[in-house]
């Protein structure tokens, strides 16, 4: 054997022997207690479990106007509102305080599908969405004399004109006072005229506006249709709604259970 041969065996045993020392050292070092190796173990990486789809923030009412959605959760009411109804909900200026929120799921009722919302009810049938003559309904039920073409306050009639003509529809009482303001009914809402209100920080006294009371919340209760809220559908975008205060006079109001 040449030296060129012998010098590289001589080398590649020593490479050998430094590695199979230095792996010895490491793996003694390894076993006593308190010291662990310079090279970390790699452990295997489990993948994580799929969790349901879910949002943890919420949308504002902008937001939910402003975008294509099929389905929402309002987290106030703890109800949905999708489809056909969440569209038709949509069209309206402020709808958050003219129809009011959902406090129902959709059920069927008498052939037709319907969701209860704080002010009123929609209905789905063969003619399409449409808001409910829930309060005609009521009247009729219990006898209450309805009148024919009744006048109404020029203020709810521009009122229901701005909303559309399928808003308030046909009037069905005279306007009455109460403690809550003048108030009219119509087949679908309960107007109420606020009393005038001094505008704040300022002497100014601003004319009183029309809001919608929260008939179909009362008219539900008085049913026994369940408002209870429930679980929100995985994947559903949730929508907290900042409310106007257009409609302090009908928080917790009372003087309700009669029909004028």
């Amino acid at each position: 054997m040449n030296k060129e041969k012998k010098l590289l065996l001589g080398t590649i045993f020593g490479v050998g022997l430094i590695a199979a020392t230095t792996f010895g050292t490491i793996k003694l070092l390894s076993s006593q207690e308190g010291v662990s190796s310079s090279f970390p173990k790699t452990e295997k990486k489990l993948s994580p479990t799929p969790q349901p789809f879910s949002f943890s923030f919420e949308l504002s009412l902008e937001e939910l106007q402003n975008r294509d959605i099929d389905r929402v959760y309002f987290s106030q009411t703890g109800h949905h509102l999708e489809g056909n109804f969440l569209t038709f909900w949509k069209t309206f200026k402020k709808p958050d305080t003219r129809l009011g929120l959902p406090i129902t799921e959709p059920q069927v009722s008498d052939g037709k599908t319907v969701q209860y919302f704080e002010n009123v009810r929609l209905d789905q049938d063969e003619s399409g969405t449409h808001i409910g003559p829930l309060v005609r309904e009521y009247a009729e039920k219990l006898g209450f004399d309805l009148k024919e073409s009744p006048k109404v306050l020029p203020s709810m009639e521009w009122f229901c004109k701005d909303m559309g003509d399928d808003f308030c529809g046909e009037p069905i009482s005279d306007a009455t006072e109460d403690e809550d303001g003048t108030v009219q009914y119509f087949e679908n809402v309960r107007l109420v005229l606020l009393p005038p209100r001094q505008e704040p920080h300022s002497t100014r006294i601003l004319p009183g506006e029309v809001a919608v009371f929260p008939m179909a919340r009362f008219l539900a209760e008085q049913k026994g249709i369940s408002t209870a809220s429930v679980f929100p559908k995985e994947g559903t975008l949730k929508i907290r709604v900042q409310r106007e205060q257009d409609m302090e006079c009908c928080e917790g109001m009372g003087g309700m259970h009669e029909y004028p």
